[in-house]
């Protein structure tokens, strides 16, 4: 079956597309609403003359797919594939920059929670990525607000523990730290 016929059986749902040269290498990895519309766009007239897309459509041998649930999963899974594969037409997610994560340090005394956009085998648990980036930041904050965690990537030593406990006790009986001065 050649290219143009394989993209017609392609399915109308969300997910990511893989152009595959003759030797089976990943050459871009795209994501789309609807597979079949979008894979189908290039071969439209006017997009073969743009030297990028021409370039990639007479090297593009095959392609290949992958259905998700919806168009952020397909976003995560585009940025993850071009990470992995670093496909030779995918030229702006190959650096180091990708969606931001919640990071909990598990392996410290005191575990802190951040932001962060790198990932490392280093013992902590990370959740995301996520979609818009400030979703992160506001997650965070919320942590922050309503736990005893810290933030923030530098070293934070914990508080006194007399300060920790009034914190506790003013939010739990008093419905806030605004009430806590009418404690006896």
């Amino acid at each position: 079956m050649d290219l143009q016929q394989k993209i017609r059986t392609l399915p109308t749902s969300a997910g990511v597309y893989l152009y595959k040269n003759a030797q089976g290498e990943v050459i871009y990895a795209g994501k789309a609403k609807n597979l079949r519309s979008r894979v189908s766009s290039y071969f439209h007239e006017g997009r073969v003359e743009d030297a990028k897309t021409g370039t990639l459509l007479r090297e593009a041998m095959d392609v290949d797919y992958i259905v998700v649930a919806n168009e952020k999963e397909a976003l995560a899974l585009e940025n993850n594939l071009i990470k992995q594969r670093k496909p030779r037409f995918n030229i702006l997610l190959r650096d180091d920059k990708t969606y931001p994560y919640v990071k909990l340090t598990l392996g410290e005394r005191f575990p802190r929670v951040y932001v962060t956009r790198r990932l490392r085998k280093d013992g902590s648990a990370y959740y995301g990525p996520y979609f818009p980036a400030n979703l992160a930041y506001r997650i965070v904050d919320l942590i922050h607000r309503h736990s005893f965690l810290q933030g923030g990537p530098q070293s934070i030593s914990p508080p006194p523990l007399p300060a920790v406990l009034h914190q506790a006790v003013s939010r739990s009986l008093c419905g806030g730290p605004d009430h806590a001065r009418d404690l006896p």
